[in-house]
């Protein structure tokens, strides 16, 4: 009985191994069948492949290459598809357009060496090394990150700030009395800080208002627990009863230049007579103070004049001239570098001129002047297109009657 068993195991996985054999053969010559009906289909196409060495994805993929470097070619770049893929050409167009803002910015990268993302964490280090450098710390950005620059600089402030209990403990009086003089410095500097603030009446926005009142009962709060915790007249703390009131004075600061309204945008009130309102830069740079991206410049959800406030003229859902109404008819305009007139910025679908109408001029997607065409208006690789992260975007012009 075994034997037979031994015997008819045996037999199974010999039929097992001649039927997988005839299966991997019969998949390796449909593969190879494929291969040389895609190499004729490309000859038909004015390509030559060989179907010996190259299999159908691979012939896909070269064309795919060939066409790509054909593409940035005629926008005037120049790749080899036998050495960068289709994918390693995008990256290089945007390594040479990111190196070419940055220039403009007074950094220069070489994008041969360098990858967009590698620059932008440059310029952040340099920045950051110029900041800490006015706060008396030297640190090399070619050697050091910002993180480590962050670090270093608290270490150093951990290890170099004395504090109460030390000077008390070493008797040191010229050092105890620089204390009392910090600490009245403080007081006084609270105090013109108080008498800075605004009249809560003089703010019309109800959310900015109830913000701003929110601050005022924690600078309140802050205060009462640095007092609670004042050592006697003569002596001082280490100033770490101190550090929440310097973060919510900092808040109030910045929440009076919202309030201010403070963004600067005199270089483009020779274009208000003629295109209305200026309302910032749809997209561009989030860091450029008029751009929309910019949550404390043209972006503030605060400011009156901004598309990103929900309760201002241009930005609520129920005024006619806003760009989130989606039955608005006097939404804004967009205007490129050249001042050529790009659509109106609306939800609208009905509006022809609204960039939001996927069968208009200017929304849908295969008309070269509609920002929605990834190669025409909308291409992220244009200088002044909104789709580039690193561009400068379009002007917004809103009208300026109140039509609600």
């Amino acid at each position: 009985m075994k034997t037979n068993l031994r015997l008819l195991a045996v037999a199974i996985c010999a039929f097992l191994f001649v039927y997988s054999n005839a299966l991997g053969s019969d998949w390796a010559t449909q593969q190879k069948q494929k291969d040389r009906e895609r190499a004729a289909y490309w000859k038909t196409q004015g390509y030559r492949f060989d179907p010996e060495y190259m299999t159908a994805w691979s012939m896909d993929q070269k064309v795919m290459d060939i066409q790509r470097a054909e593409y940035w070619k005629s926008r005037g770049y120049g790749f080899d598809p036998d050495y960068m893929t289709a994918w390693s050409m995008d990256q290089k167009v945007k390594d040479i357009a990111r190196a070419k803002y940055w220039t403009t910015k007074g950094y220069k990268f070489d994008p041969d060496y360098m990858t967009s993302w590698a620059m932008d964490q440059k310029v952040k280090d340099i920045d950051r090394s110029k900041y800490w450098a006015t706060k008396g710390y030297k640190f090399d950005p070619d050697y050091m990150t910002a993180w480590a620059m962050d670090q270093a600089a608290k270490d150093k402030q951990v290890n170099t700030t004395p504090t109460y209990r030390s000077a008390l403990s070493a008797g040191n009086e010229t050092l105890l009395n620089s204390y009392s003089l910090l600490l009245q410095n403080k007081k006084e500097s609270r105090l013109k800080s108080q008498r800075a603030l605004p009249e809560l009446n003089s703010i019309d926005n109800e959310p900015l208002s109830s913000s701003y009142q929110r601050l005022l009962r924690e600078l309140n709060e802050s205060r009462l627990k640095s007092q609670r915790a004042m050592p006697p007249p003569g002596l001082i703390d280490d100033g770490s009863s101190h550090a929440y009131t310097g973060e919510t004075l900092s808040r109030l600061s910045r929440l009076r230049q919202i309030i201010a309204g403070l963004t600067d945008t005199t270089p483009y009130k020779d274009y208000e007579e003629k295109h209305g309102i200026y309302l910032g830069q749809l997209g561009g740079n989030q860091f450029d103070p008029n751009s929309t991206r910019n949550p404390f410049g043209a972006g503030n959800q605060f400011n009156p004049s901004s598309i990103n406030n929900q309760f201002g003229k241009y930005g609520s859902k129920f005024s006619s001239n806003s760009a989130r109404n989606p039955f608005a008819t006097n939404a804004p305009k967009l205007y490129d570098s050249q001042g050529r007139y790009r659509g109106k910025l609306s939800n609208n679908p009905f509006d022809p001129d609204s960039i939001s109408n996927p069968f208009g001029r200017y929304g849908n997607r295969f008309s070269p002047d509609s920002i929605n065409n990834p190669f025409g208006a909308g291409n992220r690789f244009s200088l002044d297109s909104p789709k580039n992260p690193f561009g400068t975007g379009w002007s917004i012009y809103g009208d300026d009657e109140e039509n609600y």
